[in-house]
């Protein structure tokens, strides 16, 4: 989500500047550009495409709990009540500490950087 978000951002901000305030590295955000979907990711995609079409098959008055019978008893698809909330969740805050990394030129106001 985070990688994402820098993705969705960069037209407007610099890379660098985005990977400081949500707390990630250069690197880890290009590897991730890299890298291919993985099967989760694939099948969670696919997922969403269902629920969407269930959602708009009932012309938006099924929630959650309506979608998720649904997808058992008509698409025979088995997934945890709260899986379907997914898509609304908020980012977790993982309590890890902020990666280090090397300053780039849009790091004017951070101690140290810009200095020669």
């Amino acid at each position: 989500m985070t990688f994402g978000l820098i993705e969705a951002e960069r037209a407007r901000h610099p890379v660098c500047v985005l990977c400081v305030v949500l707390g990630v590295t250069r690197a880890g955000f290009y590897a991730w550009k890299r890298r291919p979907p993985s099967a989760r990711e694939l099948r969670d995609r696919e997922l969403m495409k269902v629920i969407a079409r269930i959602h708009a098959g009932s012309r938006g008055t099924y929630g959650v709990p309506r979608i998720h019978a649904e997808l058992e008893d008509d698409h025979g698809i088995q997934i945890a009540h709260k899986a379907g909330r997914k898509a609304d969740a908020p980012p977790r805050d993982r309590g890890r500490l902020p990666p280090r990394q090397a300053p780039c030129e849009h790091d004017v106001g951070r101690t140290g950087a810009g200095r020669r």
